[in-house]
């Protein structure tokens, strides 16, 4: 897994990451019940789109860390606080 990019959505914190094998999303939203959760996609309100893949969370935290050093601890901490 590679990430392509990173951003944030206008929902008030949900960061997202773009990869080669699609997108990642990371809920930080003001209010909700998921803060932390690792999403496939954008955060669907029935809940079925939580990464609980522990492969995929240890590869896509690797492909964050190969993406870039300076934006490493940011999205980390979005990713560690699940």
């Amino acid at each position: 897994m590679k990430v392509l990019s990173f951003g944030t959505l206008r929902d008030g914190g949900t960061l997202s990451i773009q990869t080669d094998e699609g997108l990642f999303t990371v809920d930080n939203r003001i209010v909700t019940t998921t803060a932390g959760k690792v999403y496939n996609g954008y955060p669907k309100n029935d809940k079925s789109n939580i990464v609980e893949d522990k492969q995929v969370l240890l590869d896509l935290t690797e492909a964050v860390k190969e993406y870039s050093s300076l934006n490493y601890s940011y999205f980390m901490f979005a990713l560690t606080n699940r």
